[in-house]
């Protein structure tokens, strides 16, 4: 079985540096921390029994998937929470905000450990994927608590729902891209400072055609964060890993910065699987102004999916230093001066 398995590693770590030119090279991208483990267990194996020459070369191909890894292994790969990764200045003790953002899985009936986490965690905006209409009656007990909402909760996988314990300046759906699924724009001011915030599910990238749908999405929602004046926020379950060239050129187009840098790999999915072999496909991809103080990945809540806390603040004199180099995206670190 190791032989097979270190075998379709080696194979997905070529394919997936040719993602770009295909779907499904561009689904072999998304494992780099399962290549990476397979290739270390291979190489020391390989090592052990004195196979020096394919040692090196399963070895080598680990530290290829590890150079993919390394902005986000600097924070490890636990959910805990980490230590703010934007420091305010000196006297200034900005004001925290807290996003959550959930895929709660169509058919989940867990609606109580839904509620449990609302509660403990008590977000200023949760951003809620995949809610049915039953699981939003069976919330409703929380929907006390965020007076200003937006519900689109749908049967057939597409729903969304905006709750906000603040004021909304103003809030839309929008169906964008090929397949015109439903995205979600809310502006509102925090500390004065005006926020757009886009939660979008495009469509996992299954076969070609929703991988095409999934891209046509992205690409719409990250040239409509650019065009917004003021912090931006793009939140949902993305479907797509921060190793593939769909993403990166999304973080391009937008202009934003994957909010898990530094925080380590935070995989969010499938929920079932330990830590190292879940893939991070759950996003908060932010603006320069906003400064992110601890990110992390929640607890089960009878999903496929981990939600994801974010805990941020804004400043308008935040300023995001080369964040583009030579036609690549830079891990360098938005901060607040």
């Amino acid at each position: 079985m190791l032989e097979w398995l270190t075998i379709g590693a080696a194979v997905g770590t070529v394919a997936g540096s040719f993602g770009a030119r295909g779907w499904l090279l561009e689904l072999a991208s998304h494992f780099r921390a399962q290549y990476a483990l397979t290739l270390l267990i291979a190489s020391t194996a390989l090592a052990w029994t004195r196979q020096d020459g394919l040692a090196a070369l399963t070895g080598g191909l680990a530290l290829a998937n590890v150079a993919y890894l390394w902005p986000d292994c600097r924070g490890g790969l636990s959910p805990r929470p980490a230590s703010p990764r934007h420091a305010p200045s000196p006297g200034r003790v900005p004001q925290t905000y807290r996003l959550l953002v959930m895929n709660v899985f169509l058919w989940n009936r867990a609606s109580g450990r839904i509620l449990e986490l609302l509660r403990r965690i008590s977000p200023d905006l949760c951003l809620i994927l995949e809610p049915t209409p039953a699981l939003m009656r069976a919330l409703e007990p929380a929907r006390e608590a965020y007076p200003f909402a937006k519900d689109v909760a749908r049967d057939d996988g597409n729903g969304l729902v905006l709750l906000s314990r603040l004021p909304l300046e103003g809030v839309e759906v929008r169906e964008i891209g090929r397949k015109r699924l439903p995205a979600i724009i809310a502006r509102l001011r925090l500390a004065g400072r005006p926020l757009t915030l886009i939660g979008l599910h495009p469509h996992s990238p299954l076969s070609p055609w929703r991988a095409a749908s999934r891209n046509e999405q992205l690409l719409a929602a990250a040239r409509l964060a650019a065009e917004q004046a003021g912090a931006v926020i793009v939140a949902g379950d993305l479907n797509v890993s921060p190793w593939s060239p769909v993403f990166r050129e999304t973080l391009r187009a937008s202009r934003l910065r994957d909010s898990r840098l530094g925080f380590g790999l935070q995989p969010t999915w499938p929920a079932w699987l330990p830590a190292p072999l879940r893939i991070p496909i759950d996003h908060c991809l932010v603006s320069a102004q906003v400064a992110v103080h601890r990110r992390q990945v929640g607890t089960g809540i009878g999903s496929d999916h981990l939600p994801v806390i974010l805990e941020f603040s804004l400043d308008d004199r935040n300023r995001c230093q080369t964040p583009f180099k030579a036609g690549k995206v830079s891990d360098t670190v938005c901060r607040v001066s």
